[in-house]
C-alpha cells in the first residue's frame, strides 16, 4: 500500500468544486425559483463526491465506514433530484411534480436509513470487509437485497428522464434544442460508466 498522496481521493475535489459552483449559480440565476432544484441536485453530488473522497483517503476501516454512511445522506436522492430537474425542464406542472415526489420519496428515504443502519440488518450490504491489496485500501462491499431495490429504482428514474428528454427533443424546434442535447449527454455518459462499474 502506498503512503503517499492519494490521487484517487484528491481527484474527487474536481466534481465537488464544479458541483458547488453550479449549485451557487442555480441559486443566483434570474430563474432562482427554478434553480433551487438544480442547486439541490448539485449540492447532493458535491456531498456524495466529498464523502467518497474522504472515504478513499481514510486509512482504517472505521473511518471508511463513517464516510460510507455519510455518502448515503446524499446518494439516494441524486437520481430522484435529477429526474425532477428533467421533469421541470420538460415543462411538467408543479402540482404533478410534488404529487409524484410523494410516491417516489419513500425509496430514497428507506435507502438512506437502511444503509446508515446496515450493521444491524445487512439489507443494504451483506458483508463489508477491507481490501488492502493495491495502491490504497478499499472497502469490499457484498451487496444485499435492498441495494438491488435502490439500483432498479435509480435506473427506472434515469430511463424515465431520458425518455422525457428524447420526447422533448423530438417536439422542440427552438434555440433550446442544444440544451436538450447537452442534458441528454449529461445523463447518458455517467449512466454508461455507472453501468460498467
Amino acid at each position: 500500500m502506498n503512503d503517499g498522496i492519494n490521487i484517487y481521493a484528491l481527484s474527487l475535489a474536481i466534481p465537488v468544486i464544479v458541483s458547488l459552483f453550479l449549485a451557487a449559480r442555480g441559486l443566483r440565476s434570474p430563474y432562482a425559483g427554478n434553480g433551487r432544484l438544480i442547486a439541490l441536485l448539485m449540492f447532493s453530488i458535491a456531498g456524495w463526491s466529498a464523502c467518497y473522497g474522504l472515504e478513499l483517503s481514510a486509512t482504517n476501516m472505521d473511518d471508511m465506514l463513517f464516510w460510507l454512511k455519510l455518502e448515503y445522506v446524499f446518494i439516494p436522492y441524486v437520481t430522484l433530484l435529477m429526474f425532477l430537474v428533467v421533469q421541470q425542464y420538460a415543462g411538467l406542472g408543479l402540482f404533478q411534480k410534488w404529487k409524484l415526489l410523494l410516491y417516489l420519496l419513500p425509496i430514497p428515504i428507506l435507502t438512506m436509513v437502511l444503509s446508515i443502519t446496515n450493521e444491524y440488518h445487512g439489507l443494504y450490504y451483506r458483508n463489508i470487509s477491507l481490501k488492502t491489496e493495491g495502491p490504497i485500501s478499499l472497502l469490499e462491499l457484498e451487496v444485499g437485497s435492498w441495494y438491488y431495490v435502490h439500483a432498479v429504482f435509480s435506473y427506472v428514474l434515469i430511463v424515465a428522464a431520458i425518455v422525457l428528454l428524447v420526447r422533448k427533443l423530438i417536439i422542440q424546434r427552438s434555440l433550446f434544442r442544444n440544451q436538450l442535447i447537452y442534458m441528454l449527454m449529461a445523463l447518458l455518459i455517467p449512466t454508461i460508466f455507472l453501468s460498467f462499474y
